[in-house]
């Protein structure tokens, strides 16, 4: 018996690694958001990679074109649909919201009204300056508007006081502006040699914090597959110098993820991090957050095995410290996990330097 609403989210998939979603910084930002609201244990998640050009049956039939991401909303159930199987597969259930556009998911986040999610527009020109910097960076070879932003954002995050943007625990603008800056930071650094400022401290400080966050670790696309994002729009790359490039970043590691900063960066855990509240689990223990539903199937919306009744809610992946999927274990807990994902997490730079 389920009593929280269940959040299908759909992500583009990975050109590199079937597993993994794509280097999209909505998709980034939408997957950090669910997951930051499992951890108050206020919705359950299932993210699932989906290719457009050979889409599964499920997706077809949400007739969005091509659009990605794309989340689903299926009604909380207070009362079991079968006494038998109370977990329809997504086949048979019908979803009460699609959200294919950003306006669309937006609304939801305002009908939802979560403290700290509803969307704001009040760093919106931040963010945005920082996507043009991004932008003429590697269009024109100058960083001059990249580093007007990041300067901009150190006076924010000096005059705030916050190991986030607004708050000591990340919030919905959080979620936003994260995937740019790490997004800036893989790509100006491989295709323009630009590197952060160590002298823009308190920007520095923002990243470590983000990068000792399990919602943004767990959700951030691979370096390898950010740099594929941006390679075809670097001017001047012929389609031999395309091959040659794509042939280099191909050779890097599937966990390659840049989190490091500088080693005079002290990083102090947030109190969102250290808090004793149920509702956010500490990292190193072995609670649900960690436990994973293990699925068959990485494309197929409509495998039978998406959905679990309640004697297979005792099994569950565990993942060490490695990133690597241990043994399935049987569990003593009878309670569902109450997070459902297709993409296994991974834990990185676990001492930064």
């Amino acid at each position: 018996m389920r009593t929280k609403l269940l959040v299908d989210l759909l992500l583009p998939l990975s050109p590199s690694n079937p597993k993994l979603q794509a280097a999209c910084s909505l998709a980034h930002k939408w997957f950090m958001v669910y997951y930051l609201l499992v951890e108050r244990h206020l919705v359950d998640l299932r993210v699932t990679p989906v290719s457009p050009n050979c889409p599964p049956s499920g997706y077809k039939r949400l007739h969005v074109g091509r659009r990605l991401p794309v989340v689903l909303v299926s009604r909380p159930i207070s009362v079991p649909v079968h006494p038998v199987l109370p977990y329809a597969r997504l086949a048979e259930l019908e979803p009460e919201i699609i959200a294919e556009s950003e306006d669309e998911r937006e609304s939801l986040m305002e009908r939802w009204a979560v403290p700290g999610f509803v969307p704001e527009t009040l760093f919106a020109p931040l963010i945005c300056d920082l996507v043009l910097g991004l932008k003429y960076l590697l269009y024109h070879g100058s960083d001059r508007r990249l580093q007007n932003g990041l300067t901009q954002l150190n006076e924010i995050l000096s005059g705030s006081g916050k190991h986030f943007l607004i708050a000591d625990h990340p919030v919905y603008i959080d979620c936003s502006l994260a995937p740019k800056l790490q997004h800036l930071r893989v790509a100006g650094a491989y295709f323009r040699g630009f590197q952060i400022p160590d002298t823009l401290k308190y920007v520095w400080m923002y990243l470590s914090h983000m990068y000792n966050l399990e919602a943004f670790r767990v959700s951030c696309p691979t370096d390898k597959d950010i740099l594929l994002h941006y390679l075809e729009r670097i001017p001047g790359l012929d389609l031999a110098q395309i091959d040659t490039q794509k042939k280099r970043i191909f050779r890097l590691p599937d966990a390659c993820r840049l989190f490091t900063y500088p080693t005079g960066i002290a990083h102090e855990p947030s109190e969102f991090q250290n808090s004793d509240d149920s509702r956010t689990p500490n990292r190193g223990s072995q609670d649900a957050v960690s436990r994973l539903q293990k699925y068959q199937t990485e494309t197929n919306l409509n495998c039978e095995f998406l959905y679990k009744n309640s004697d297979d809610a005792s099994s569950a992946v565990t993942v060490d410290v490695r990133g690597v999927n241990s043994p399935i274990e049987r569990t003593s807990s009878k309670r569902f996990n109450y997070l459902y994902r297709q993409i296994p997490p991974f834990r990185y730079c676990k001492s930064n330097t």
